[in-house]
């Protein structure tokens, strides 16, 4: 470890390193397009409001992200499966993993190991882990700061999210961002009826996980539309082609300015600043797959 922190569902800070060694090391002008799953789709999405338009990537796509982990918490504790199943497992990960460094903690008084491994649910984690290596005075206030719906409507390049509305892991149904993705035309709200959490399977005898199909469709879309605009260098090399949807986008308006830039964020306070958004086009749907602007569905 050469810093002493663990897992954060706030800490962004970790992408912005891989970004810049990426940045490094690829042709100059690559287009880059960012993929997230779960907590990692949550921690992507936070990402991109803060940076806005400052990020290099191109477009991304958020699957089966917890939009807000208050309100997913509050769905662990209260449902048999989130209560005796997921969280506890989930914690007993978090464990190990910081058993695994326990080395590197020894002699810090913010943490108590024997505390930490005392714990059940992903909550008790976070009391007794993360929220004294990253300085929140509460859990529920880690937990608000690192929701990345509150920063939904700042993203500023094509963002396609992916959730199910049976997620028995993110709650879905209470946490969807719908009002956040109306105002924000570049972002595109997809739901499924079922999919669970990351499922999405198809097939009965060698079931498959379908999910990969519209994101694929989406980046490519994408990408022949660089091309076709012209863009140079705009990719090293393009996804496998689905014949589902086609996306169109358009490009250049500035929609948001919620702040201003130069504040110095806090080991929990994210940075505020101008937006500059980008106008969302069309898009065309045909195949086997439907997809909506902002709040959508998609249909097997």
């Amino acid at each position: 470890m050469r810093i002493l922190y663990l897992r954060s569902a706030a800490w962004t800070h970790d992408l912005r390193c891989a970004l810049a060694y990426i940045q490094q090391v690829l042709p100059q002008g690559t287009r880059l397009y960012g993929l997230g799953f779960s907590l990692g789709a949550s921690i992507l999405l936070k990402y991109l409001g803060e940076e806005r338009d400052r990020t290099p990537f191109t477009a991304a796509t958020a699957v089966g992200p917890p939009y807000d982990l208050l309100v997913g918490n509050l769905m662990l504790q209260r449902t048999f499966w989130g209560r005796k199943i997921y969280s506890p497992a989930l914690c007993a990960n978090l464990q190990d993993h910081f058993q695994s460094h326990a080395q590197a903690f020894a002699g810090d008084e913010r943490v108590d190991p024997a505390e930490i491994a005392s714990g059940s649910t992903i909550y008790d984690f976070d009391k007794t882990c993360v929220i004294r290596l990253m300085g929140y005075p509460t859990v529920e206030a880690y937990y608000r700061d690192a929701s990345s719906a509150r920063l939904m409507p700042m993203i500023a390049i094509p963002t396609l999210c992916i959730s199910a509305m049976d997620d028995p892991v993110v709650n879905t149904q209470e946490a969807l961002p719908v009002e956040e993705a109306l105002i924000n035309p570049n972002i595109i709200l997809a739901t499924t009826a079922g999919g669970g959490h990351l499922g999405w399977f198809e097939g009965s005898w060698s079931p498959r996980r379908w999910v990969s199909n519209p994101i694929c469709d989406w980046f490519n879309a994408l990408a022949r539309e660089a091309a076709s605009l012209g863009v140079a260098q705009f990719d090293p090399f393009l996804l496998p082609v689905y014949s589902v949807p086609t996306y169109a986008g358009a490009g250049g308006a500035s929609r948001f300015d919620s702040g201003t830039h130069g504040q110095q964020p806090g080991p929990w306070e994210p940075e505020v600043g101008g937006v500059s958004g980008r106008e969302a086009g069309t898009e065309e749907t045909g195949g086997t797959h439907e997809v909506v602007q902002n709040d959508a569905t998609l249909q097997e």
